[in-house]
């Protein structure tokens, strides 16, 4: 009986033994990888605001100035970011062509070379809009240009501060992304 006991209690004893020696580093605390700090959305309250002979709508989070009628600048201190405006009266198809050779011209030296996606929609008030967003290390990365009711509007997004490494400020591209369709939609 002594025998059959001591052989029905080594496989106990064995799984004992085995679960103590367990690598006790688990939890040890160990410091975490490196990342990137989440950035906070602009707020979804918006402002209209007059560009010339245009109206837009911004987020009430971003810090606008007029230094002309039809000039418009906005700071987005929590992206790091600036909003520059511009409308030109564009009254036949001749000065729409000018003015939009000149403002594809523009976008594609704030993109000094760098591979961009082009979007094209159509806003409800009529404007046709080409979004441009750059993925790589600019500091223009998200551009667009409308066209419609007799104006060429065109707005940038240029970041301060570093812009290597691009992946390091792929939320901030993709929430001032979110925010230039918002505005380009918001023509009036």
């Amino acid at each position: 009986m002594r025998l059959r006991n001591a052989i029905l209690a080594l496989p106990v004893l064995l799984c004992l033994g085995v679960s103590s020696c367990r690598d006790r580093s688990e939890g040890a605390p160990v410091p975490r990888r490196y990342a990137y700090p989440r950035v906070q959305m602009p707020d979804t309250a918006t402002a209209t605001y007059r560009i010339g002979s245009v109206e837009a709508r911004l987020s009430t989070d971003a810090r606008v100035e007029s230094e002309r009628p039809e000039w418009l600048t906005a700071a987005y201190a929590s992206l790091g970011a600036t909003l520059y405006l511009a409308t030109a009266a564009a009254p036949d198809e001749g000065a729409v062509a000018e003015a939009l050779a000149n403002r594809r011209r523009r976008v594609s030296l704030n993109l000094g070379g760098a591979q961009a996606r082009t979007d094209h929609f159509s806003t409800p008030a009529g404007f046709d809009v080409e979004l441009i967003v750059c993925r790589e290390a600019v500091t223009t990365p998200v551009q667009f240009i409308a066209t419609g009711k007799g104006a060429v509007v065109s707005g940038a997004f240029v970041l301060y501060g570093a812009t290597e490494p691009a992946d390091s400020l792929r939320p901030i591209v993709d929430i001032l992304e979110c925010e230039t369709f918002a505005i380009a939609r918001s023509l009036r």
